[in-house]
């Protein structure tokens, strides 16, 4: 995914050396207060680049993105 904030952020390397891993199902939780949908992507289009990356790390299980949102009244 393309920098949408100053902030640089160093990539994690992973690789799945395992069929088992591989095909496991994988979770993704996405606070969108804190790390928002970048304005010139749509969240499916966000979910493509997710699953994609995944895939080119050896991963080939289902992927679940779910947003979170903490909402704390004050």
């Amino acid at each position: 995914m393309g920098e949408s904030s100053s902030t640089h952020r160093t990539p994690i390397t992973m690789s799945c050396s395992t069929s088992d891993l591989a095909a496991a199902e994988i979770g993704v939780f996405w606070d969108i207060v804190d790390c928002p949908i970048p304005k010139d992507l749509c969240p499916k289009s966000v979910y493509v680049k997710i699953k994609s990356a995944l895939e080119y790390m050896g991963y080939i299980g289902k992927v679940s993105i779910s947003a979170i949102l903490i909402w704390i009244k004050t």
